[in-house]
């Protein structure tokens, strides 16, 4: 998962979002590459990635698509249908997983 430092509303949503996505199954991954941070008094020791975007960008990297993308576009579809924007796209972050989703989370446009 990546997003920004500052923005209180993205933290104020990953609050109450990040637990929904552990109860459903989702598996997080730290973060690996580029520029990174840890969130103190969260749950978990998890490393986030900073990331520069508007509403919400599921990622896969291309190699990745056949087994991930059914699951990014359905996790777009369930934001989608409660009013978040979100749309996938493919991997453009400074993540150096391969084989996980990038979850980026910015501001609402």
């Amino acid at each position: 998962m990546g997003h920004d430092q500052i923005d209180r509303e993205v933290w104020d949503f990953l609050w109450n979002f990040e637990p929904l996505l552990t109860k459903a199954g989702w598996v997080h991954v730290n973060w690996v590459g580029g520029a990174m941070f840890k969130k103190k008094g969260w749950p978990g020791d998890y490393w986030y990635g900073v990331a520069n975007v508007n509403d919400i960008s599921i990622e896969v990297r291309p190699a990745a698509r056949p087994t991930l993308m059914p699951a990014a576009e359905a996790l777009s579809a369930s934001l989608k249908s409660i009013g978040v924007e979100a749309h996938t796209d493919d991997n453009n972050n400074s993540s150096q997983n391969n084989d996980a989703i990038h979850l980026l989370v910015g501001p609402k446009r």
